[in-house]
């Protein structure tokens, strides 16, 4: 009885270690990027040269900012795991963007889209964002 207790404790230890905190501002320079940190407690930036379809996928939270600024070639950001953004969720200047896909994203400090003008698509899951300080566009 005291093994099975013993397993269970080191399985509950090692999920906990999983789930790390990044601390250090995430510069994302490559379509699928590999972000192992449950929670971002910083920002994280979109690079400016980067084109085509990114998908975000590993953190849950960022306390900080994300921002999207400038990418010209952008097509499409995908998140299914963020859910929570503390700080700004910046777009600007995405001249081709056209879908936004941030399908688990329920809490916003801040949004500002501001000079998107091919998006058509825009989906915040099912119930969408259910909390933002203000939206700016």
């Amino acid at each position: 009885m005291h093994s099975a207790q013993l397993l269970a404790i080191l399985a509950f230890g090692a999920a906990t270690v999983s789930a790390a905190t990044c601390t250090k501002a995430i510069t994302v320079t490559e379509p699928t990027p590999t972000i192992s940190c449950d929670v971002v407690d910083a920002d994280i930036t979109i690079d400016s040269d980067l084109a085509g379809d990114v998908v975000i996928n590993g953190p849950k939270q960022i306390k900080g900012d994300f921002i999207v600024n400038n990418a010209s070639g952008l097509i499409s950001l995908t998140s299914t795991t963020i859910n929570a953004i503390s700080g700004t969720f910046q777009l600007q200047s995405l001249e081709l963007l056209s879908t936004l896909e941030m399908a688990s994203l329920k809490t916003v400090g801040e949004i500002k889209m501001i000079k998107l003008p091919q998006l058509s698509s825009l989906n915040f899951g099912t119930e969408g964002v259910t909390k933002m300080t203000s939206i700016s566009r």
